[in-house]
Protein backbone atom coordinates (compact mmCIF):
# COMPACT_ATOMS: atom_id res chain seq x y z
CA UNK A 1 0.00 0.00 0.00
CA UNK A 2 2.76 2.40 0.95
CA UNK A 3 4.70 1.70 -2.24
CA UNK A 4 1.57 2.30 -4.31
CA UNK A 5 1.15 5.73 -2.71
CA UNK A 6 4.81 6.58 -3.34
CA UNK A 7 4.53 5.39 -6.95
CA UNK A 8 1.37 7.43 -7.50
CA UNK A 9 2.97 10.53 -5.98
CA UNK A 10 6.01 10.06 -8.23
CA UNK A 11 3.83 9.78 -11.32
CA UNK A 12 1.97 12.94 -10.36
CA UNK A 13 5.25 14.82 -9.95
CA UNK A 14 6.56 13.57 -13.30
CA UNK A 15 3.35 14.57 -15.05
CA UNK A 16 3.28 17.98 -13.41
CA UNK A 17 6.94 18.53 -14.24
CA UNK A 18 6.46 17.58 -17.88
CA UNK A 19 3.54 19.94 -18.40
CA UNK A 20 4.94 22.72 -16.23
CA UNK A 21 8.22 23.15 -18.05
CA UNK A 22 6.88 24.29 -21.41
CA UNK A 23 7.28 28.03 -20.85
CA UNK A 24 7.17 30.31 -23.86
CA UNK A 25 8.51 29.24 -27.24
CA UNK A 26 10.02 31.47 -29.91
CA UNK A 27 6.70 31.20 -31.76
CA UNK A 28 4.90 32.46 -28.63
CA UNK A 29 7.27 35.42 -28.38
CA UNK A 30 6.68 36.28 -32.06
CA UNK A 31 2.93 36.13 -31.49
CA UNK A 32 3.13 38.39 -28.42
CA UNK A 33 5.28 40.86 -30.37
CA UNK A 34 2.95 40.94 -33.40
CA UNK A 35 -0.36 41.04 -31.56
CA UNK A 36 0.51 43.04 -28.45
CA UNK A 37 3.84 44.74 -29.11
CA UNK A 38 5.54 42.83 -26.27
CA UNK A 39 9.19 42.17 -27.03
CA UNK A 40 10.94 39.18 -25.50
CA UNK A 41 13.06 41.62 -23.51
CA UNK A 42 10.07 43.61 -22.20
CA UNK A 43 9.66 44.13 -18.46
CA UNK A 44 6.38 42.23 -18.50
CA UNK A 45 7.73 39.07 -20.10
CA UNK A 46 10.98 39.12 -18.13
CA UNK A 47 9.10 39.23 -14.82
CA UNK A 48 6.48 36.52 -15.13
CA UNK A 49 7.04 33.21 -13.40
CA UNK A 50 7.27 29.75 -14.89
CA UNK A 51 3.62 29.01 -14.08
CA UNK A 52 2.43 32.15 -15.81
CA UNK A 53 4.63 31.41 -18.83
CA UNK A 54 3.16 27.93 -19.10
CA UNK A 55 -0.40 29.24 -18.85
CA UNK A 56 0.31 31.95 -21.43
CA UNK A 57 1.83 29.33 -23.76
CA UNK A 58 -1.31 27.18 -23.36
CA UNK A 59 -3.58 30.15 -24.10
CA UNK A 60 -1.63 31.13 -27.21
CA UNK A 61 -1.63 27.57 -28.52
CA UNK A 62 -5.11 26.37 -27.60
CA UNK A 63 -7.01 24.78 -30.53
CA UNK A 64 -9.91 27.24 -30.54
CA UNK A 65 -7.51 30.18 -30.80
CA UNK A 66 -5.81 28.61 -33.83
CA UNK A 67 -9.16 28.13 -35.55
CA UNK A 68 -10.07 31.77 -34.96
CA UNK A 69 -6.64 32.87 -36.22
CA UNK A 70 -7.04 30.97 -39.48
CA UNK A 71 -10.38 32.66 -40.11
CA UNK A 72 -9.02 36.08 -39.18
CA UNK A 73 -5.89 35.81 -41.33
CA UNK A 74 -7.72 37.06 -44.38
CA UNK A 75 -9.05 40.04 -42.42
CA UNK A 76 -5.95 41.14 -40.53
CA UNK A 77 -2.32 40.83 -41.61
CA UNK A 78 -1.07 41.17 -38.01
CA UNK A 79 -2.48 37.94 -36.56
CA UNK A 80 -0.06 35.27 -35.39
CA UNK A 81 0.37 32.03 -37.21
CA UNK A 82 1.40 29.33 -34.75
Amino acid sequence: MRSAVVLMFGLILLTAGATGTAGLTESDYRCLKVEFGLAKSSFTLKNIGAGEQTKLHELINEPTRKTVQRRATSMSPTTCST
